[in-house]
């Protein structure tokens, strides 16, 4: 079955002040390098989608990942106008998946459990069809909700309708009847670069 996680990477990191995604952490890699290869441990299909112009990070991640070969890296033509345009533009190219689980390329540390307990609860969906009911499974650590989000593909058309800055929330929002909350003992679900070391 088709699915896998969707790594957004496009976003201007207008709060951190520099390219986020070159930020190198503690271990020498850079942080985006660091959650693409996260997400590629766990998922046998695994996409990031980065800005239009992007094609010199592009080359340096074929470059520093061997395992790049997995990797589909896509590209948002709308990416400045927010979180949501960016989602819109990787979901068009991925409607073949059955499902998808949207990744923020800042959060390299997720533990590769929590990844596999999203990716169980997606898979074991048996209609993905338009009539069947949707799912959405999201972690939450200490009762506050965390990234990533997966989705199954009868949400596909929504999400490809996503603009502005609040990424797929109005998605959960209008579906939270269906939403999975998987608590998970996992505060990478949280960490968060502009706030944590």
């Amino acid at each position: 079955m088709r699915g896998g996680a969707l790594i957004l990477a496009a976003g201007f990191s207008r709060r951190f002040g520099s390219d986020k995604r070159r930020h190198v952490m503690s271990n020498g890699t850079s942080l985006l390098v660091a959650t693409i290869r996260l997400y590629l441990s766990v998922y046998n299909e695994t996409a990031v989608i980065l800005r239009r112009q992007d094609d010199e990070i592009s080359r340096y991640i074929k470059q520093v990942l061997p395992e790049s070969d997995r990797l589909h890296i896509l590209h948002s033509e709308h990416s400045e106008s927010g979180m949501g345009h960016t989602i819109s533009d990787g979901i068009k190219q991925l409607t073949h998946w059955k499902y998808v689980i949207l990744a923020l390329g800042d959060m390299p540390r997720s533990q590769p459990s929590t990844l596999a307990t999203i990716k169980k609860h997606l898979v074991t969906c048996t209609d993905y069809s338009a009539n069947a009911d949707p799912k959405i499974v999201q972690p939450y650590f200490n009762q506050i909700p965390g990234h990533p989000v997966g989705f199954t593909q009868n949400l596909f058309d929504e999400l490809q309708t996503l603009t502005g800055d609040q990424g797929a929330k109005s998605v959960l929002k209008r579906h939270s009847e269906h939403l999975i909350r998987l608590e998970v003992n996992d505060p990478g679900v949280l960490w968060d670069l502009d706030v944590a070391p």
